[in-house]
Protein backbone atom coordinates (compact mmCIF):
# COMPACT_ATOMS: atom_id res chain seq x y z
CA UNK A 1 0.00 0.00 0.00
CA UNK A 2 1.07 3.34 -0.52
CA UNK A 3 0.86 5.48 2.50
CA UNK A 4 0.96 8.80 2.07
CA UNK A 5 1.34 11.69 3.33
CA UNK A 6 1.09 9.55 6.72
CA UNK A 7 2.34 6.07 6.04
CA UNK A 8 2.46 2.94 8.39
CA UNK A 9 -1.08 3.75 9.54
CA UNK A 10 -1.45 2.59 12.84
CA UNK A 11 -3.85 -0.96 14.09
CA UNK A 12 -7.64 -1.12 13.01
CA UNK A 13 -9.25 -1.42 16.61
CA UNK A 14 -9.96 -4.76 16.59
CA UNK A 15 -10.50 -8.26 19.54
CA UNK A 16 -7.92 -9.75 21.24
CA UNK A 17 -7.80 -11.37 24.37
CA UNK A 18 -6.55 -9.44 27.69
CA UNK A 19 -6.30 -12.65 29.85
CA UNK A 20 -2.58 -13.37 30.56
CA UNK A 21 -2.80 -16.89 31.49
CA UNK A 22 -3.41 -17.26 27.82
CA UNK A 23 0.06 -17.97 26.20
CA UNK A 24 -1.12 -18.33 22.81
CA UNK A 25 -4.10 -16.75 20.54
CA UNK A 26 -6.50 -14.52 22.12
CA UNK A 27 -9.98 -14.61 22.10
CA UNK A 28 -12.91 -12.62 21.41
CA UNK A 29 -14.84 -13.56 24.23
CA UNK A 30 -12.15 -12.84 26.85
CA UNK A 31 -11.65 -9.54 25.47
CA UNK A 32 -15.16 -8.94 26.09
CA UNK A 33 -14.98 -10.48 29.64
CA UNK A 34 -12.32 -8.22 30.82
CA UNK A 35 -14.37 -5.13 28.96
CA UNK A 36 -17.36 -6.33 31.02
CA UNK A 37 -15.54 -6.71 34.16
CA UNK A 38 -13.69 -3.30 33.81
CA UNK A 39 -16.70 -1.11 33.45
CA UNK A 40 -16.65 0.28 36.57
CA UNK A 41 -12.85 0.73 36.36
CA UNK A 42 -13.14 2.65 33.36
CA UNK A 43 -15.83 4.88 34.33
CA UNK A 44 -13.22 6.22 37.13
CA UNK A 45 -10.16 5.80 34.62
CA UNK A 46 -12.16 7.78 31.91
CA UNK A 47 -12.41 10.84 34.90
CA UNK A 48 -8.27 10.66 34.94
CA UNK A 49 -4.90 11.59 33.23
CA UNK A 50 -2.82 9.15 31.78
CA UNK A 51 -0.46 9.53 34.54
CA UNK A 52 -3.26 8.31 37.10
CA UNK A 53 -3.79 5.08 35.09
CA UNK A 54 -3.87 2.37 37.66
CA UNK A 55 -1.55 -0.22 38.36
CA UNK A 56 -1.79 -3.39 35.86
CA UNK A 57 -2.00 -5.57 39.13
CA UNK A 58 -5.42 -4.70 39.19
CA UNK A 59 -6.01 -7.16 36.06
CA UNK A 60 -3.23 -9.29 35.94
CA UNK A 61 -3.52 -12.71 36.87
CA UNK A 62 0.24 -13.97 36.85
CA UNK A 63 2.57 -14.92 33.95
CA UNK A 64 4.34 -18.17 32.97
CA UNK A 65 8.17 -18.61 31.96
CA UNK A 66 8.85 -18.16 28.36
CA UNK A 67 10.64 -21.66 26.99
CA UNK A 68 12.33 -22.06 23.71
CA UNK A 69 15.78 -22.32 22.37
CA UNK A 70 17.41 -19.23 21.17
CA UNK A 71 17.48 -17.14 19.36
CA UNK A 72 14.19 -15.94 20.35
CA UNK A 73 12.11 -13.10 18.00
CA UNK A 74 9.94 -10.83 20.47
CA UNK A 75 7.15 -9.23 17.72
CA UNK A 76 5.13 -6.26 18.45
CA UNK A 77 1.78 -7.25 17.47
CA UNK A 78 -0.35 -3.30 17.13
CA UNK A 79 -3.68 -4.92 16.29
CA UNK A 80 -4.65 -6.62 19.65
CA UNK A 81 -1.97 -5.39 21.90
CA UNK A 82 0.20 -8.14 22.53
CA UNK A 83 3.57 -9.84 22.18
CA UNK A 84 4.39 -12.55 20.37
CA UNK A 85 7.37 -14.98 20.95
CA UNK A 86 8.87 -16.59 17.79
CA UNK A 87 11.57 -19.50 18.45
CA UNK A 88 13.60 -18.82 15.03
CA UNK A 89 15.25 -22.12 14.49
CA UNK A 90 12.12 -23.55 13.86
CA UNK A 91 10.00 -20.88 12.76
CA UNK A 92 7.33 -21.18 15.62
CA UNK A 93 5.23 -18.85 17.90
CA UNK A 94 5.86 -20.14 21.15
CA UNK A 95 4.34 -17.43 23.37
CA UNK A 96 1.75 -14.53 22.89
CA UNK A 97 1.74 -12.38 25.90
CA UNK A 98 -0.62 -8.80 26.55
CA UNK A 99 1.00 -5.52 26.53
CA UNK A 100 -0.48 -2.30 27.74
CA UNK A 101 -1.37 -0.28 30.43
CA UNK A 102 -5.31 0.03 29.82
CA UNK A 103 -6.95 -3.11 29.00
CA UNK A 104 -10.49 -2.29 28.32
CA UNK A 105 -9.23 -0.38 24.94
CA UNK A 106 -6.53 -0.69 22.51
CA UNK A 107 -3.36 1.18 22.70
CA UNK A 108 -1.22 0.08 19.64
CA UNK A 109 2.38 -1.46 20.58
CA UNK A 110 3.91 0.24 18.12
CA UNK A 111 7.77 -1.31 17.90
CA UNK A 112 10.41 -2.42 20.40
CA UNK A 113 13.77 -2.61 21.80
CA UNK A 114 15.65 -4.84 23.84
CA UNK A 115 18.82 -5.10 26.51
CA UNK A 116 19.66 -8.43 26.79
CA UNK A 117 22.13 -8.05 29.44
CA UNK A 118 19.60 -6.42 31.48
CA UNK A 119 16.75 -8.82 30.52
CA UNK A 120 14.36 -6.18 29.61
CA UNK A 121 12.07 -5.53 26.84
CA UNK A 122 10.59 -2.27 26.20
CA UNK A 123 7.99 -2.01 23.95
CA UNK A 124 6.23 1.62 22.74
CA UNK A 125 3.16 2.15 23.76
CA UNK A 126 1.36 4.49 20.87
CA UNK A 127 -1.98 5.27 21.59
CA UNK A 128 -2.97 4.93 18.35
CA UNK A 129 -5.45 3.22 16.46
CA UNK A 130 -6.63 3.39 12.50
CA UNK A 131 -9.37 4.80 11.40
CA UNK A 132 -10.35 6.90 14.64
CA UNK A 133 -9.61 10.02 12.98
CA UNK A 134 -8.01 13.14 14.53
CA UNK A 135 -9.04 12.52 17.54
CA UNK A 136 -7.13 11.11 21.28
CA UNK A 137 -6.85 7.99 19.21
CA UNK A 138 -5.86 8.76 15.94
CA UNK A 139 -4.28 7.11 12.97
CA UNK A 140 -0.56 7.33 12.96
CA UNK A 141 1.04 10.92 13.10
CA UNK A 142 -2.45 12.24 14.11
CA UNK A 143 -3.13 11.09 17.72
CA UNK A 144 -3.27 13.86 20.50
CA UNK A 145 -2.65 11.59 23.48
CA UNK A 146 1.02 10.73 25.06
CA UNK A 147 2.49 7.32 24.34
CA UNK A 148 4.43 5.49 26.79
CA UNK A 149 7.71 3.40 26.80
CA UNK A 150 6.63 -0.08 28.91
CA UNK A 151 9.51 -2.80 30.12
CA UNK A 152 9.02 -6.40 30.42
CA UNK A 153 10.94 -9.02 31.84
CA UNK A 154 12.30 -10.82 28.87
CA UNK A 155 11.72 -14.63 30.92
CA UNK A 156 8.42 -14.02 31.35
CA UNK A 157 7.17 -10.96 29.73
CA UNK A 158 5.70 -9.63 32.94
CA UNK A 159 5.88 -6.20 33.63
CA UNK A 160 8.43 -3.65 35.40
CA UNK A 161 7.15 -0.11 34.66
CA UNK A 162 6.36 2.67 32.26
CA UNK A 163 7.10 6.27 31.45
CA UNK A 164 5.13 8.25 29.44
CA UNK A 165 6.71 9.67 26.17
CA UNK A 166 5.46 12.10 23.53
CA UNK A 167 2.23 11.58 21.26
CA UNK A 168 3.01 9.53 18.02
CA UNK A 169 5.16 7.37 18.72
CA UNK A 170 7.16 6.19 15.78
CA UNK A 171 10.28 3.87 16.98
CA UNK A 172 12.00 3.12 19.85
CA UNK A 173 15.95 2.01 19.82
CA UNK A 174 18.00 1.02 23.20
CA UNK A 175 21.68 1.42 23.08
CA UNK A 176 24.10 -1.85 23.48
CA UNK A 177 24.41 -0.87 27.36
CA UNK A 178 20.90 -0.78 28.03
CA UNK A 179 21.75 2.49 30.08
CA UNK A 180 19.67 5.13 26.83
CA UNK A 181 16.31 4.58 25.21
CA UNK A 182 15.37 6.35 22.81
CA UNK A 183 12.04 7.36 21.09
CA UNK A 184 10.90 9.14 17.85
CA UNK A 185 7.47 10.84 17.53
CA UNK A 186 5.85 10.67 14.00
CA UNK A 187 3.44 13.55 15.05
CA UNK A 188 2.24 15.14 11.34
CA UNK A 189 -1.18 16.80 12.77
CA UNK A 190 2.10 19.59 14.14
CA UNK A 191 3.72 19.24 10.42
CA UNK A 192 0.66 19.77 8.48
CA UNK A 193 -0.45 22.37 10.78
CA UNK A 194 2.58 24.51 10.56
CA UNK A 195 2.52 24.23 6.49
CA UNK A 196 -1.31 25.77 6.80
CA UNK A 197 -0.19 28.79 8.94
CA UNK A 198 2.92 29.28 6.61
CA UNK A 199 5.08 29.05 9.93
CA UNK A 200 8.81 28.54 10.19
CA UNK A 201 9.42 24.95 9.38
CA UNK A 202 10.61 24.36 12.54
CA UNK A 203 7.57 25.17 14.24
CA UNK A 204 5.96 21.59 12.94
CA UNK A 205 9.35 19.42 14.33
CA UNK A 206 8.53 16.94 16.47
CA UNK A 207 10.26 15.40 19.21
CA UNK A 208 12.46 12.41 20.41
CA UNK A 209 12.29 11.29 23.76
CA UNK A 210 15.43 10.17 25.53
CA UNK A 211 14.16 8.07 28.56
CA UNK A 212 16.84 6.66 31.30
CA UNK A 213 15.43 3.11 31.95
CA UNK A 214 17.53 2.96 35.39
CA UNK A 215 14.38 5.11 36.85
CA UNK A 216 12.56 4.82 34.11
CA UNK A 217 12.10 8.56 33.69
CA UNK A 218 12.44 10.95 30.69
CA UNK A 219 15.90 12.26 30.55
CA UNK A 220 15.56 14.84 27.75
CA UNK A 221 12.76 16.02 25.30
CA UNK A 222 14.52 17.56 21.95
CA UNK A 223 12.47 19.01 18.81
CA UNK A 224 15.07 17.14 15.75
CA UNK A 225 13.00 17.58 12.51
CA UNK A 226 9.56 17.43 10.80
CA UNK A 227 8.15 13.78 11.74
CA UNK A 228 11.11 11.53 12.85
CA UNK A 229 10.42 8.19 12.78
CA UNK A 230 13.48 4.83 11.96
CA UNK A 231 16.63 5.96 14.20
CA UNK A 232 19.53 4.12 15.07
CA UNK A 233 22.66 4.46 17.69
CA UNK A 234 25.88 5.59 15.77
CA UNK A 235 29.20 7.19 16.85
CA UNK A 236 29.84 3.73 19.21
CA UNK A 237 26.43 4.92 21.04
CA UNK A 238 27.40 8.36 21.28
CA UNK A 239 24.86 9.49 19.28
CA UNK A 240 21.48 8.75 16.92
CA UNK A 241 20.60 9.33 13.99
CA UNK A 242 16.61 10.29 13.12
CA UNK A 243 15.46 9.56 9.81
CA UNK A 244 13.03 12.63 9.25
CA UNK A 245 10.48 11.81 6.95
CA UNK A 246 8.75 15.35 6.91
CA UNK A 247 11.56 17.45 6.11
CA UNK A 248 14.14 15.04 3.85
CA UNK A 249 16.99 14.81 6.39
CA UNK A 250 18.81 12.47 8.79
CA UNK A 251 19.27 13.96 12.07
CA UNK A 252 22.42 13.05 14.48
CA UNK A 253 21.79 13.86 17.77
CA UNK A 254 24.30 14.14 20.32
CA UNK A 255 23.52 12.33 23.38
CA UNK A 256 26.74 12.45 25.32
CA UNK A 257 26.03 16.62 25.11
CA UNK A 258 24.16 18.34 28.20
CA UNK A 259 21.50 18.67 27.46
CA UNK A 260 21.38 16.15 24.25
CA UNK A 261 21.79 18.28 21.20
CA UNK A 262 21.20 18.35 16.97
CA UNK A 263 24.71 18.58 16.00
CA UNK A 264 23.63 17.85 11.93
CA UNK A 265 21.13 17.85 9.87
CA UNK A 266 21.82 15.78 6.50
CA UNK A 267 19.68 16.33 3.20
CA UNK A 268 19.29 12.66 1.78
CA UNK A 269 18.90 14.56 -1.52
CA UNK A 270 19.51 17.36 -3.92
CA UNK A 271 15.71 18.34 -4.52
CA UNK A 272 14.74 17.81 -0.25
CA UNK A 273 12.24 19.95 1.08
CA UNK A 274 11.79 21.70 4.65
CA UNK A 275 8.38 20.91 4.89
CA UNK A 276 5.60 19.10 3.93
CA UNK A 277 4.93 17.03 1.45
CA UNK A 278 8.35 15.70 1.62
CA UNK A 279 10.34 14.78 -1.50
CA UNK A 280 12.01 11.47 -0.64
CA UNK A 281 10.49 10.56 2.66
CA UNK A 282 13.19 9.17 4.63
CA UNK A 283 11.33 6.34 6.98
CA UNK A 284 14.01 3.98 8.07
CA UNK A 285 17.96 3.86 9.08
CA UNK A 286 19.99 0.72 9.44
CA UNK A 287 23.63 0.48 10.12
CA UNK A 288 26.12 -1.50 8.40
CA UNK A 289 27.25 -4.43 10.50
CA UNK A 290 30.95 -2.61 10.93
CA UNK A 291 29.36 1.10 11.33
CA UNK A 292 30.84 2.87 8.58
CA UNK A 293 27.69 3.69 6.60
CA UNK A 294 23.71 3.67 6.96
CA UNK A 295 20.93 2.81 4.56
CA UNK A 296 17.58 4.96 4.10
CA UNK A 297 14.85 3.59 3.07
CA UNK A 298 12.52 6.30 1.65
CA UNK A 299 8.77 6.02 1.12
CA UNK A 300 8.24 9.18 -1.50
CA UNK A 301 11.27 8.32 -3.86
CA UNK A 302 10.70 4.67 -3.28
CA UNK A 303 14.35 4.10 -2.82
CA UNK A 304 17.13 2.82 -0.78
CA UNK A 305 20.18 5.44 -0.38
CA UNK A 306 23.22 5.44 1.81
CA UNK A 307 25.04 8.07 4.25
CA UNK A 308 28.78 7.35 4.91
CA UNK A 309 28.63 7.90 8.75
CA UNK A 310 32.34 8.94 9.20
CA UNK A 311 31.80 12.34 7.13
CA UNK A 312 27.99 12.43 7.90
CA UNK A 313 27.85 12.60 3.77
CA UNK A 314 25.29 10.92 1.53
CA UNK A 315 27.30 8.27 -0.86
CA UNK A 316 27.29 10.51 -4.35
CA UNK A 317 25.94 7.60 -6.78
CA UNK A 318 24.62 5.02 -4.44
CA UNK A 319 20.63 4.38 -5.00
CA UNK A 320 18.72 1.55 -5.61
CA UNK A 321 14.78 1.64 -6.56
CA UNK A 322 13.61 -1.65 -5.28
CA UNK A 323 10.53 -1.64 -6.28
CA UNK A 324 8.16 -0.09 -3.82
CA UNK A 325 7.81 1.97 -1.08
CA UNK A 326 11.37 0.93 1.14
CA UNK A 327 10.23 -0.06 4.69
CA UNK A 328 12.95 -1.50 7.41
CA UNK A 329 15.20 -3.55 6.05
CA UNK A 330 18.26 -5.46 7.13
CA UNK A 331 22.16 -6.31 6.66
CA UNK A 332 23.28 -10.07 5.93
CA UNK A 333 25.75 -10.75 8.72
CA UNK A 334 28.87 -10.25 6.72
CA UNK A 335 27.83 -6.77 5.53
CA UNK A 336 27.90 -7.61 1.69
CA UNK A 337 23.42 -7.79 1.64
CA UNK A 338 20.98 -5.52 2.44
CA UNK A 339 17.47 -7.31 1.98
CA UNK A 340 14.60 -4.16 1.72
CA UNK A 341 10.94 -4.79 1.97
CA UNK A 342 8.56 -3.15 0.10
CA UNK A 343 5.27 -1.65 -0.29
CA UNK A 344 2.69 -0.27 -2.47
CA UNK A 345 3.99 -3.29 -4.55
CA UNK A 346 4.55 -5.71 -1.68
CA UNK A 347 7.57 -7.76 -2.52
CA UNK A 348 11.60 -7.80 -0.81
CA UNK A 349 15.39 -7.60 -2.77
CA UNK A 350 18.44 -8.11 -2.15
CA UNK A 351 20.61 -5.52 -2.97
CA UNK A 352 24.54 -6.30 -3.35
CA UNK A 353 25.75 -3.45 -0.99
CA UNK A 354 29.25 -2.62 -2.91
CA UNK A 355 27.88 -2.68 -6.88
CA UNK A 356 24.40 -0.65 -5.20
CA UNK A 357 22.46 -3.32 -7.98
CA UNK A 358 19.84 -5.78 -7.22
CA UNK A 359 20.85 -9.25 -6.81
CA UNK A 360 17.35 -11.05 -6.76
CA UNK A 361 13.82 -9.86 -5.67
CA UNK A 362 10.35 -11.33 -5.62
CA UNK A 363 6.51 -9.59 -5.19
CA UNK A 364 3.85 -11.54 -2.52
CA UNK A 365 0.79 -12.44 -2.97
CA UNK A 366 -1.60 -11.06 -0.46
CA UNK A 367 -1.76 -14.94 0.68
CA UNK A 368 2.04 -15.01 1.01
CA UNK A 369 2.96 -11.54 3.04
CA UNK A 370 0.64 -8.82 3.36
CA UNK A 371 2.20 -5.49 3.68
CA UNK A 372 5.95 -6.38 4.61
CA UNK A 373 6.92 -4.02 7.23
CA UNK A 374 10.58 -5.22 8.40
CA UNK A 375 13.48 -7.72 7.47
CA UNK A 376 15.71 -9.37 10.50
CA UNK A 377 18.74 -11.80 9.83
CA UNK A 378 20.11 -13.26 12.00
CA UNK A 379 24.00 -14.89 11.62
CA UNK A 380 22.67 -18.29 13.73
CA UNK A 381 19.87 -18.43 11.65
CA UNK A 382 19.93 -19.23 7.86
CA UNK A 383 16.82 -17.66 6.81
CA UNK A 384 15.89 -14.24 6.17
CA UNK A 385 12.75 -13.29 8.28
CA UNK A 386 9.67 -10.87 6.78
CA UNK A 387 7.14 -9.15 9.34
CA UNK A 388 4.16 -8.85 7.66
CA UNK A 389 1.41 -6.74 8.97
CA UNK A 390 -1.62 -8.08 7.27
CA UNK A 391 -4.88 -6.80 6.50
CA UNK A 392 -4.85 -5.16 9.97
CA UNK A 393 -7.53 -6.97 11.15
CA UNK A 394 -6.96 -10.90 11.35
CA UNK A 395 -3.15 -12.13 11.91
CA UNK A 396 -0.16 -10.77 10.33
CA UNK A 397 2.76 -13.36 9.58
CA UNK A 398 6.37 -13.90 9.96
CA UNK A 399 7.92 -15.59 6.99
CA UNK A 400 11.23 -16.99 6.33
CA UNK A 401 12.88 -16.92 3.14
CA UNK A 402 16.00 -18.21 1.46
CA UNK A 403 18.33 -15.78 2.07
CA UNK A 404 19.43 -16.57 -1.92
CA UNK A 405 16.22 -17.65 -3.74
CA UNK A 406 14.60 -15.44 -1.46
CA UNK A 407 11.70 -18.49 -1.86
CA UNK A 408 9.15 -19.29 1.33
CA UNK A 409 10.70 -21.82 3.26
CA UNK A 410 8.23 -21.27 6.16
CA UNK A 411 5.26 -19.12 7.04
CA UNK A 412 3.71 -18.54 10.88
CA UNK A 413 0.42 -16.41 12.00
CA UNK A 414 1.34 -13.99 14.57
CA UNK A 415 -1.18 -11.39 16.46
CA UNK A 416 -3.20 -8.36 14.76
CA UNK A 417 -0.66 -6.02 12.49
CA UNK A 418 2.77 -7.19 13.39
CA UNK A 419 5.32 -4.54 12.69
CA UNK A 420 9.06 -5.22 14.14
CA UNK A 421 10.91 -7.84 15.48
CA UNK A 422 13.86 -7.94 17.92
CA UNK A 423 16.09 -10.87 18.73
CA UNK A 424 17.70 -12.55 21.96
CA UNK A 425 20.88 -14.53 21.59
CA UNK A 426 20.86 -16.05 24.72
CA UNK A 427 18.22 -17.62 27.02
CA UNK A 428 19.09 -18.32 30.63
CA UNK A 429 15.73 -18.33 32.38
Amino acid sequence: MMLAPGPDPLPIRGEGAWSRGSRLAPTVSSRARCRAAGLAALVWVAGCGQDDIPSSSIWRDGTEPIRGEAPLGYVSNNGDDTVSVVELSSVREIARVPVGLVPVHLEGPHHLAIDPAGGWVYVGISNLVSNAGSGPHGSHGNGTTDGYVQRFQLSDLSEAGSVRVDSNLGDIVASSSGDTIVTTHFDMRRALEAVEREAPPEEGWSNIVIVDPSGMSRRAVLPVCTAPHGSAFVDDQRSVAVACYGDDRIAFVDLESDPPTVVERVVVGGEARDMLPSRYGPYSVVVSPDGSRALIGNLESQDVRALDLESRTMVEGWNVRPGGAAFFGAFSPDGGRYYVPTQGVDGIAAIDVESASILESRTFTEEECDAPHEVIVHRAVDHVFVVCEGDHRGPGKIIALDPDSLEIRESIEVGVYPDAMRVVDVVNW
